[in-house]
């Protein structure tokens, strides 16, 4: 027995947290797909990460010129600059305006570069840190290329916490058809997909099973 986050997790990890199951009844199936794509993803809390920056440097008594500090000031600074934005809930990066995208092209390069220095090797989950708005830096770059907006199989966007709008940054696969051909594939026994609301209305008003059987 497993959260659909931890069989994520066991492929994500090739099944070095758990052994492989040769049979699977999956429960709640319909919310399979969005659990394996939250594991599969990189997230960045913009609160946390001003959090982290802070504490760390009241721990080590750095002055404003430190690293640590300066990177608190960055991200202090993404963070009111993400607030700024009249956006509510989750938006793709590139459904933004180029001078945005623009903008945060520039603070989270500068952010991640910083992270990624030898000073900020203290910092709780730095590493995390940079590897996840190295995504969303990739990301951005991507879409001020000249042309058309480019393809990806990656997606990443800005989402907006219900409750006093806290921002993160989230990039990760716009497909988890790989993640869940791997799964499928180890279950040689077969497996069932268990749930009380597989079908979904049709455009006719049938209910019908397509999209998740599709997805899945």
């Amino acid at each position: 027995f497993c959260t659909h986050a931890m069989l994520a997790l066991a492929q994500k990890t090739q099944w070095r947290v758990m052994p492989a199951p040769t049979m699977l009844i999956i429960d709640e199936s319909h919310q399979f797909e969005a659990a394996v794509s939250l594991v599969s993803s990189s997230k960045v809390s913009i609160h946390t990460l001003r959090s982290s920056l802070a504490r760390t440097r009241r721990e080590q008594n750095l002055g404003p010129r430190s690293t640590i500090a300066i990177a608190h000031a960055k991200a202090v600074d993404l963070s009111k600059y993400l607030n700024a934005m009249n956006y509510e809930g989750t938006i793709g990066l590139e459904d933004l305006p180029p001078a945005i995208r623009q903008a945060l092209l520039e603070k989270t390069d500068t952010l991640q570069n910083l992270l990624s220095s030898t000073p900020c090797a203290s910092v709780p989950m730095a590493n995390h840190y940079a590897r996840a708005l190295a995504l969303i830096v990739a990301r951005l770059r991507a879409l001020a290329s000249p042309g058309r907006l480019p393809e990806s199989s990656e997606i990443a966007y800005v989402t907006y916490s219900n409750v006093r709008r806290f921002p993160s940054f989230i990039a990760g696969p716009a497909s988890v058809a790989p993640q869940l051909a791997s799964i499928w594939s180890k279950a040689t026994d077969g497996a069932v997909l268990a749930s009380a609301t597989l079908y979904t209305p049709s455009s006719t008003g049938d209910l019908r099973c397509e999209y998740l059987r599709t997805i899945l």
